[in-house]
C-alpha cells in the first residue's frame, strides 16, 4: 500500500539507546534544513521505541527531507522514513 504524500514523516529504525530529549533535538537539527519543522513526536514506550513523527509546515518540505535522508546514518543506524497517514 502506497501512502499519499503528507506533511508528516514517520521515521523508524532510530537508535533506542539515545535519550528522548537528545533524539528530538538532533532530529530537529537534521530535518530543519528542508523546511519549517512544526513538531517532533519521539516514541519511547516499549512497543514504539525507535520511532518518531516529524511534522513539517508543508508537503514539499517533508518530501525533500524524506528523499534526502532516506537510509542516511543517524546514531549508527540507517534512517527509514515514509509519509505518515
Amino acid at each position: 500500500m502506497e501512502v499519499a504524500a503528507s506533511q508528516t514523516l514517520y521515521v523508524n529504525n532510530l537508535n533506542e539507546k539515545v535519550k528522548k530529549d537528545v533524539l528530538k533535538k538532533t532530529l530537529y537539527m537534521l530535518f530543519r534544513q528542508y523546511g519549517k519543522v512544526i513538531e517532533i513526536v519521539a516514541c519511547k514506550g516499549i512497543s514504539r521505541r525507535g520511532q518518531a513523527f516529524i511534522v513539517f509546515e508543508d508537503v514539499a518540505a517533508a518530501t525533500a527531507a524524506m528523499r534526502a535522508k532516506q537510509e542516511s546514518m543517524f546514531y549508527d543506524k540507517p534512517l527509514v522514513s515514509s509519509f505518515s497517514f
